[in-house]
């Protein structure tokens, strides 16, 4: 696409030798010696040669080429006059109008070039296109106060209708649907159907249904790789931060309050990208190099007042394994497990004010808040006394002082308001493990101050903005924090039990079609919250919504193949699944025992069976589909059992998953009893044993009856 960027005398001014590479060549002599030289290279007869015409040499160099070419085009644009876009009673295709978005927006195409349905030689997708002009280089497009909800509702409608169509070549029978059957579906039946659809949906970015897929995700992750070690979330101070207004004020402005908030508001795009590298760095730099974790995960999320945050979890190399130390049956061994945890969290995390006394006497006259200048306005390389400084930073980043119910206030069953961060909380002399109401271990980390967030010195120094650290001791609390926190879709504007029967409302009787019913709640789907500028920019940059340490992989264990993205004609257009890889594996001691699960997470397949195996760099993380119900009442465990032994038992053959049993229950049933059971089952044998200890009330009060 080409742009204005300039009129004549900017284009005259720009050496676009220098920043174009082109080398220049002073004098024709050494264009001749060129010629010369490639012509004694070719294998050319001599009366091939006479055949062609010689070209005199030019006198006129190429930067004169090159002057003269831009000078042609300025002298274009200036004669070229672009006619006022016109309103009318017509709806303007907006897939097919060349100047639909250049006439929605003559002040950032004040030529009328550039529209995205404008002739090029490559074909660009919208993502791209949009891309491209919130990174432009004079930031006019990233600024605009219209122009990137414009362009983020223009590309999320657009990816939305092309999921809606790939799902109605998916789904055959759902788009033969008659619009009378669609009406008779309004119900139960209908809210079945639009959340089928949805479903399909959760490859558009931050909708709901992608952040329930990237929460299994997360949990898959938990159980390959154990309990995390740590909850961690970073806030942003980006009205404080100067690195930040470095780059969006000028250097008369930067410490101005004022000025500073003006910038952020203008240039969200910038805001948002910042915080994005920023987060990525310091996530490398101190979790992995300092803290020396292993493994991470964390997600973008966006406040009301539109500044970015992350939550994550980390996994720690040096970490006790938790998991492991607090399901010892021993006493003596149990209190040693204890004391070990609180050892290393002691060292890891901190609730103690150090500008408060050990018994919290003298709490009333805890610091306040340094906001005049505010300390996260403070260059870390400026810091002079490390101390003063993480008192500064805990008085004022750390503290929760202000309760309100926008915020945190939540009213309970009883009416009474209460913090939704139980603030305040109990002072605590030392560290404890503690088991709470729900039978989970809770940890409860030493307290002078009853309204500090936990923290980390390091974390909080080099961050320099709200941060928070907490250990983990229960598993069943990593997988609420998961659907609490880590991911959580945004508030929805509106809730989606209306959305089938508003689609059905809206439609007409040209566009009354199944294909049109999927591709409106599609819309909704992408349509259902709102957006803050600076999430819509981070969109629109097309930046990860949330970064991970692995690759996420689909295993389907019934069988089913991927097809072919590309294929010939009398060509197979599946390709072999893993099953089929791994039953076919080699017969060599390294995969005479390896299972299913471990040959996934190890090896990456080709297309066909015999065409090698690929090692990968790093485990990734696998996730089984089809999802079926571990309940052992369930008139699914059956094909549940099967599973799990597809995953953890070796075979080459499916058959040898029954052993000497007759159902994969009872074969899976004496794979748990056994002593390889890994760590990520004991909730299957858990369920077993609640299931047995039912049976066996039921059987006593039968007994007691007769």
């Amino acid at each position: 696409m080409s742009f204005c960027i300039g009129n004549e005398s900017t284009f005259l001014s720009l050496d676009l030798t220098e920043q174009c590479g082109v080398k220049i060549l002073d004098t024709n002599t050494e264009i001749e010696e060129e010629l010369k030289l490639i012509a004694d290279e070719d294998d050319v007869e001599p009366r091939d040669v006479a055949t062609f015409v010689p070209i005199v040499a030019q006198k006129i160099t190429e930067q004169e080429t090159i002057k003269k070419s831009v000078e042609q085009r300025s002298s274009n644009f200036q004669k070229q006059t672009v006619p006022w876009p016109k309103s009318g009673d017509t709806p303007v295709n907006e897939f097919q109008t060349e100047g639909y978005i250049t006439c929605a927006f003559p002040t950032l195409f004040p030529t009328g070039a550039g529209d995205f349905v404008a002739p090029r030689p490559r074909t660009v997708t919208a993502g791209n296109y949009f891309k491209h002009l919130m990174m432009y280089g004079d930031g006019q497009f990233a600024k605009h106060p219209r122009f990137r909800y414009f362009a983020l509702n223009t590309e999320m409608r657009w990816r939305a209708l092309q999921t809606g169509r790939i799902y109605i070549r998916k789904h055959p029978k759902d788009g033969k649907l008659t619009l009378d059957e669609l009406k008779d579906m309004v119900g139960c039946e209908g809210e079945r159907f639009a959340n089928r659809v949805l479903h399909f949906a959760n490859s558009l970015r931050g909708t709901s249904q992608y952040w329930f897929k990237q929460r299994r995700n997360l949990i898959s992750m938990v159980d390959t790789l154990g309990m995390p070690t740590v909850f961690f979330t970073h806030s942003a101070a980006d009205s404080q931060w100067p690195e930040l207004s470095r780059l969006i004020c000028p250097s008369n402005q930067q410490h101005s309050t004022t000025h500073r908030s003006r910038a952020l508001s203008e240039n969200p795009a910038i805001a948002d990208w910042f915080f994005f590298h920023r987060i990525s760095k310091f996530v490398e730099a101190f979790y992995v190099n300092v803290l020396g974790a292993v493994d991470y995960w964390f997600r973008f999320e966006w406040q009301h007042r539109g500044s970015p945050h992350v939550h994550g979890v980390a996994w720690f190399r040096e970490a006790p394994d938790v998991e492991k130390l607090l399901s010892t049956k021993d006493d003596a061994e149990f209190l040693d497990a204890v004391e070990k945890i609180i050892s290393y969290a002691d060292n890891l995390v901190s609730t103690v004010n150090p500008a408060i006394s050990p018994d919290a006497s003298d709490a009333h006259n805890a610091p306040l808040p340094k906001i005049k200048p505010h300390v996260c306005n403070k260059w870390y390389a400026d810091v002079d006394d490390l101390h003063i400084d993480l008192v500064e930073l805990i008085a004022t980043c750390q503290r929760h002082t202000r309760c309100s119910t926008a915020y945190c206030l939540k009213k309970k069953r009883d009416g009474q308001l209460q913090c939704r961060f139980m603030y305040p909380k109990d002072l605590q002399p030392v560290t404890r493990i503690v088991t709470s109401d729900d039978g989970e271990p809770t940890m409860l980390t030493q307290r002078n101050d009853s309204l500090l967030n936990s923290y980390n010195p390091v974390q909080l120094s080099a961050w320099r903005a709200n941060v928070d650290m907490q250990m983990i001791v229960s598993r069943r609390r990593v997988i609420n924090y998961c659907a609490k926190y880590a991911t959580k879709p945004e508030p929805r504007s509106k809730a989606l039990k209306s959305v089938y029967g508003n689609v059905l409302k809206s439609l007409k009787g040209d566009d009354a079609s199944a294909l049109k019913v999927v591709q409106k709640v599609m819309i909704s789907s992408v349509g259902e919250r709102d957006f803050s500028a600076q999430e819509t920019c981070h969109l629109l940059l097309q930046l990860p919504m949330f970064r991970a340490s692995r690759d996420f992989v689909v295993l389907s264990l019934d069988y089913s193949r991927q097809l072919e993205d590309h294929f010939e004609e009398n060509e197979c257009v599946t390709v072999d699944s893993p099953i089929e890889h791994y039953c076919a594996r080699p017969v060599t001691p390294e995969f005479a025992n390896m299972t299913l699960l471990q040959f996934v997470q190890r090896f990456k397949t080709s297309r066909k069976v015999g065409e090698g195996l690929t090692c990968r760099k790093k485990h990734v993380v696998v996730i089984v589909r089809p999802c079926i119900s571990p309940d052992p009442q369930g008139p699914n465990y059956e094909q549940y059992c099967r599973q799990k032994l597809m995953l953890y038992q070796p075979f080459r053959k499916i058959e040898q998953l029954l052993g000497t049993c007759y159902t994969h229950a009872d074969a899976y049933l004496t794979y748990l009893q056994s002593n390889t059971v890994p760590a990520t089952l004991a909730d299957d044998i858990l369920r077993l044993e609640a299931a047995e200890r039912e049976n066996n009330n039921s059987n006593t009060e039968e007994v007691s009856l007769k």
